[in-house]
C-alpha cells in the first residue's frame, strides 16, 4: 500500500500503513474530476477545431457558427491546466 497509494476504498488499510483514512477517497474524487477535465478538454478543443475547420453545423440552441466554435475551444482551453493540475498533482509525502 505504502509503495502504490490506491485510490477508492482503502481507508483502513490506509489508517494501518500510518496514512489519513480520507487520503484515499481524496485521490480518487481528484482521480474522476481529472478524467471528467480531461474529457471535456479533448471533446471542446475536437469539436471547436472541426467547426471551424470544417464548417459545421452548430446546434440549433446556438445558430452562430463562430459563437459555438468559440465556446468549444474557450471550455477546452480553460479546462485544460484545470486537469493537469489535478492530475499531476504531487501528494506531500509521497
Amino acid at each position: 500500500y505504502r509503495k502504490v497509494r490506491p485510490p477508492g476504498a482503502w481507508g483502513a488499510v490506509g489508517m494501518l500503513a500510518g496514512e489519513d483514512a480520507r487520503a484515499p477517497a481524496r485521490r480518487l474524487g481528484r482521480g474522476l474530476a481529472a478524467t471528467l477535465l480531461a474529457s471535456l478538454t479533448v471533446f471542446g478543443l475536437l469539436v471547436g477545431i472541426g467547426t471551424w475547420m470544417l464548417g459545421a453545423t452548430p446546434p440549433s440552441w446556438l445558430p452562430q457558427r463562430d459563437a459555438w466554435a468559440a465556446l468549444n475551444l474557450a471550455v477546452g482551453l480553460i479546462a485544460l491546466p484545470l486537469w493537469v493540475r489535478l492530475g499531476f498533482r504531487r501528494e506531500p509525502g509521497v
